[in-house]
């Protein structure tokens, strides 16, 4: 990799223009203006100060760059690697492994409550006219469509938008597909953000439910452990079975009425429910294992198997070459060869 970068290359990139306006858009001190826009039949004024701070919150960026250093510091030479096996580490391949973690419901909540709290940010900045202040100087403000708004002639309420918990209730209910109608944007900025909330809740809703479905899914670890359990439970319950099923016969034998509990119950089922119990709780340890335990084992005993093979296979060579050069022996008589056989076969019937 060539370390030394010229600033021609750099400036040839567009990613970094496109990080340059992100960053360096500001609005300079003692400076404002207005602009008016028609929108929906009705005259909404926007302050400089509001359209920039939709902007920066584009900055926000920044923090995927933070999260991404913080999922991959603990990986040694992943640049390496992924240059090997042709790997992107990139934001997809962090979001990948932040999701097959124990913690993927807490990062998809924490992801969801930060674009809740920028899409009401934005819904809030974006329902709000300039002319509701005292500050505003646009002369549209004078008009009668910018003091009071309407949506199909019926008169809208502005100061809706005006408190921030109004403005997150609106984006938490598009983000989940719900919509109680209480609370609705009327500007065309608005509904931009509402689409996008819809969209990101989605997404992040289909996100969660993957997230509880894994950490709701035992582990290896658990799954043998339950295993075991059952094995103990079965146990215990093959002995109340066998109880009941001798209490069974001995009424029945001396024609006694059955318990309460008991009645319904013929031998015959009590016989098969006691098989299926023994039978569960007679099963080895080894089958008490999870199914990626098994494959894992089955794996192991292939590879060193295979092992065994090839070092039989390598000692036979040797032997027929040793064979070959020694003069007045037979390959078929030598020693050495059914040594290395015999080795090679105990070897393999101890796998």
């Amino acid at each position: 990799f060539n370390l030394k970068v010229s600033p021609a290359e750099v400036f040839q990139q567009y990613n970094f223009w496109i990080e340059a306006v992100v960053c360096l858009f500001h609005l300079p001190p003692f400076f404002t203006f207005e602009v008016s826009s028609e929108q929906m039949t009705n005259i909404v004024v926007y302050r400089a100060e509001t359209l920039c701070f939709v902007a920066n919150l584009c900055r926000f960026y920044g923090w995927g760059r933070v999260i991404k250093h913080i999922t991959l510091r603990d990986l040694p030479n992943r640049h390496t690697v992924a240059a090997l096996q042709n790997v992107s580490l990139g934001y997809g391949f962090v979001a990948k492994r932040l999701m097959h973690t124990m913690h993927a419901v807490t990062y998809v909540a924490l992801v969801w409550a930060v674009l809740l709290m920028i899409f009401a940010s934005c819904l809030r900045a974006f329902e709000t006219t300039a002319c509701d202040f005292s500050t505003a100087t646009h002369p549209s403000c004078d008009l009668l469509r910018a003091k009071e708004w309407q949506l199909y002639n019926r008169a809208i309420s502005r100061s809706n938008f005006r408190y921030f918990q109004n403005a997150w209730w609106l984006a938490f209910m598009t983000s989940t597909t719900v919509g109680y109608g209480d609370f609705f944007p009327v500007t065309h900025l608005g509904r931009v953000v509402a689409v996008l909330s819809a969209v990101v809740g989605v997404m992040l809703v289909s996100l969660l439910t993957a997230a509880l479905q894994k950490v709701t899914t035992h582990s290896p670890e658990e799954e043998s452990a339950m295993n075991l359990l059952n094995r103990e439970k079965a146990y215990r319950r093959s002995k109340v079975i066998a109880a009941n099923l001798l209490i069974v016969w001995w009424r029945l034998k001396k024609n006694r009425p059955l318990p309460r509990s008991l009645r319904g119950r013929t031998p015959q089922d009590l016989y098969t429910m006691f098989k299926k119990a023994r039978n569960i709780s007679q099963m080895e340890l080894e089958d008490m294992a999870s199914t990626p335990t098994h494959v894992n084992f089955i794996f192991v005993k292939s590879r060193e198997i295979s092992n065994l093979l090839d070092q039989s296979m390598g000692s036979v060579v040797k032997a027929m070459e040793l064979s070959k050069n020694s003069p007045g022996r037979s390959p078929r008589r030598s020693p050495l060869t059914s040594l290395q056989r015999r080795s090679s076969l105990d070897d393999i019937k101890q796998s």
